[in-house]
């Protein structure tokens, strides 16, 4: 057969990306590792597992570790990694999986055999021991979150604070005693648990990615029967308990890597100038907690329309349109406004239960739906909307909307209640299909309506089945067919 020029060339292109390409093919490979072997308490270690060019592959499952706690989902990255070799490319996927180890005591930590299957094969690694060591932090570094009260509701919202004292590092040889910020920069905010204080403390940073507080210098009980001075660093959050019993936020656990030498080195860390830390070691602290005794409201005295709510508000209630037919959607719109001094977290803020109330049940047909609402952008008010329809024409008015929450100032339940809204409510038209089809006088029969509820689907719409199966057939109107 012959090869035509156009052929040849598609032929001879075909060869050379062939050439040029031609993948190399590897199998799935699985590494395992730790970052260090020899580990200190409380200061977090990093265990990374690499999967290397697989199609698929499965997470593994990393079980309890006797004396460490394990993250339970890891942190997932990928790269690719392309080379050309005489004029072959080969490409090399990597799928890096990072998990944080805490130990929690001192001894040795046995990290089991972690199993990961990639591309069809099972991959063990081998238990991975670590060595755990105290590290005496001595009067170095302490934490303690504050809380402003000792007594809260649920759903009340309560101040607290997160304050460190970190001892100022001096060294002798440069006569130099550092800097507050630059002691800062010593924590290692990576290897350090935040817990609920993690918001605030990415809130810290400047522009250039820098974590910048305002610290004081103290004079504190330095753990060893006498005062010394710290700098103090304190930061807040606001906090909305809610169950009952104690407080739920995880204590923060602080890692600082405290220098044990510096050295000359120009364009150094430190804003003193040409210094470096040359020397250091961790200390971890882990916070220690308050003790609030967090009680939920009162089952005495609580009304049947409250849904949860503590704090103070105001309460509004429209309702659109209010002329309408039986069965016809009114829209209720309901906004709930906060007028306490702290803040609410309205995003967690329930909507009125209409579904409890019987004068609106009575008379309207209400989606038994939870609203979500929408929160303003001030976060000081909160909007639920629900359809609503009259069952009847006697309908004449929309009954008040109750909101009900509990005043943690006056400990007394409050209830607000909507003013009624007039409605004018029309009976429902019925219609016949050959009014509809067969141009008649569009002069429908109107009849008292009422909207009630049956089961059995859409048969029940029909009273006489034999009506409903005999013949539907319907004439057309001379008047509609013009030639």
């Amino acid at each position: 057969m012959a090869i035509t020029r156009s052929k040849l060339f598609l032929f001879v292109l075909g060869g050379c990306l062939s050439w040029l390409v031609g993948p190399c093919v590897w199998s799935a490979e699985v590494r395992f590792d730790i970052s260090q072997r020899e580990a200190y308490l409380n200061a977090p270690v990093t265990l990374t597992i690499q999967i290397q060019d697989a199609g698929d592959w499965t997470e593994p499952t990393i079980g309890p570790i006797d004396g460490a706690a394990v993250q339970p989902k890891p942190t997932v990255s990928r790269a690719t990694q392309v080379s050309v070799v005489n004029g072959k490319m080969t490409q090399r996927e990597t799928a890096t999986l990072t998990y944080r180890v805490v130990p929690s005591r001192v001894g040795t930590v046995t990290i089991p055999a972690i199993t990961v299957t990639a591309d069809g094969r099972t991959f063990t690694s081998q238990p991975i021991e670590l060595v755990v060591k105290k590290s005496d932090t001595g009067d170095l570094l302490f934490a303690e979150v504050i809380a402003a009260k000792a007594d809260v509701m649920v759903g009340e919202p309560v101040e607290l604070t997160l304050r460190i004292w970190i001892k100022p590092y001096t060294d002798r040889d440069f006569s130099l005693r550092v800097q507050a910020n630059d002691m800062w920069g010593l924590v290692d905010v990576g290897a350090s648990a935040w817990g609920d204080f993690a918001e605030a403390l990415g809130n810290a940073r400047d522009a250039f990615g820098a974590t910048r507080l305002k610290a004081v210098e103290v004079l504190r009980d330095d753990g060893q029967g006498g005062q010394s001075a710290y700098y103090q660093y304190d930061w807040k959050i606001t906090h909305w308990p809610q169950q009952p019993g104690g407080l739920s936020v995880p204590p923060p656990n602080i890692v600082v890597q405290y220098p044990l030498r510096l050295a000359r080195d120009e364009g150094g860390f430190f804003r003193s100038g040409g210094l470096v830390v040359a020397e250091s070691r961790p200390v971890a602290a882990v916070a220690e907690m308050p003790r609030i005794n967090v009680a939920g409201p009162p089952t005495e005295g609580q009304p049947l329309t409250f849904a949860g709510a503590v704090g103070q508000f105001d309460f509004q209630v429209t309702a659109a349109p209010v002329d309408v037919a039986v069965g016809d959607p009114i829209t209720l719109t309901m906004v709930v406004s906060d007028r306490t001094n702290g803040k609410v977290q309205m995003e967690l803020l329930q909507a009125p239960p209409l579904d409890r109330m019987a004068d609106l049940t009575e008379s309207f047909r209400i989606p038994t739906d939870q609203l979500a609402g929408t929160v303003s952008n001030n976060a000081r008010a909160k909007t639920f909307t629900q359809t609503i329809r009259a069952k009847s024409e006697s309908v004449n008015r929309i009954p008040p909307i109750e909101f009900s929450y509990f005043d943690p100032n006056t400990m007394k339940y409050v209830t607000k209640a909507s003013g009624a809204i007039a409605l004018s409510v029309r009976p429902a038209s019925k219609v016949s299909m050959n009014e509809v089809v067969g141009g008649g006088d569009g002069n429908g029969e109107v009849n008292s309506t009422e909207l009630t509820e049956v089961a059995g689907g859409i048969l029940a719409n029909y009273g006489d089945v034999d009506s409903m199966l005999a013949s539907q057939a319907f004439e057309i109107s001379l008047s509609l067919i013009h030639i």
